[in-house]
């Protein structure tokens, strides 16, 4: 089995594990779930189960269930699952809101789905105390996502631009955040293309690339180099012969230097 047979076979047992987990938990449930959360946020646990009409016990898992997923959104779905999911629970985004940017309504309740039935699957629901549970303003992010942007805003807080450039340089940070939420819809529609197209990608991998002409059917007449590309390969060829006009011509019976052409 090729590496690429066997990271296709891994992501389908992934997706199936997936699916058998979004079948145990429907979107009326899911939507349950937020709205007793979000009546949490401004009630107690008594009104909370009088305005749902539920009793303290179900309205206590419904809140535990809420917490968790404002809390420790699973990272082990798509991105798209994951987003909009945050969103959803922790962002108090309707799901008539998601629904505008997306294919269609049923996409994002499945999406849901998938992110809901992940992350009560890897979190431990029953230690939570609902008394002393803390339900955040904003939407909180898996940690992979939040630990990348604190590396980034170091990475840009370390620098030390000359004083002429301070000026233009300054809140970059900020800059670079605003971009990136404004892309968002942009990254988000890529990520649905991507989505529709892949089966398709990996099956012509898989199957060998063959809608290419030979080179031996190639008119010269007709043939023209991207210069840019031209440019590149020449300066790279250079580099290589420095590389190896620098390397130690081997001795008789002794083993040569291994070139480092990165």
């Amino acid at each position: 089995m090729s590496d690429l047979s066997k990271l296709r076979e891994m992501v389908e047992e992934e997706a199936e594990r997936r699916r058998q987990l979004r079948e145990q938990i429907s979107f009326e449930e899911c939507s349950e779930i937020k709205l007793a959360g979000e009546l949490f946020r401004e009630k107690g646990i008594e009104e909370v189960a009088n305005e749902l009409g539920q009793s303290l016990d179900e309205t206590r898992n419904l809140i535990k269930r809420y917490a968790v997923l404002v809390n420790s959104p699973t990272e082990n779905v798509p991105a798209m699952a994951m987003l909009r999911g945050v969103k959803y629970y922790g962002g108090q985004v309707s799901l008539e809101e998601l629904s505008e940017e997306a294919d269609s309504r049923e996409e994002v309740e499945e999406e849901i789905r998938d992110f809901v039935a992940v992350t009560l699957d890897e979190n431990d629901i029953e230690s939570i105390e609902v008394d002393s549970v803390e339900i955040p303003e904003d939407a909180v992010y898996p940690e992979i996502m939040t630990e990348t942007v604190r590396k980034v805003q170091q990475s840009l807080s370390s620098i030390s631009p000359p004083p002429a450039l301070y000026t233009g340089l300054a809140d970059v940070s900020a800059r670079i955040s605003e971009t990136v939420t404004n892309l968002q819809p942009a990254f988000e529609s890529l990520s649905r293309a991507i989505s529709r197209i892949l089966p398709e990608i990996t099956r012509a991998i898989e199957g060998g690339v063959s809608n290419f002409d030979s080179p031996k059917d190639y008119d010269p007449d007709r043939v023209r180099f991207d210069e840019s590309a031209e440019a590149i390969a020449v300066s790279s060829l250079e580099r290589f012969v420095e590389q190896i006009e620098r390397e130690e011509v081997p001795e008789p019976g002794r083993t040569s230097s291994v070139l480092n052409l990165r």
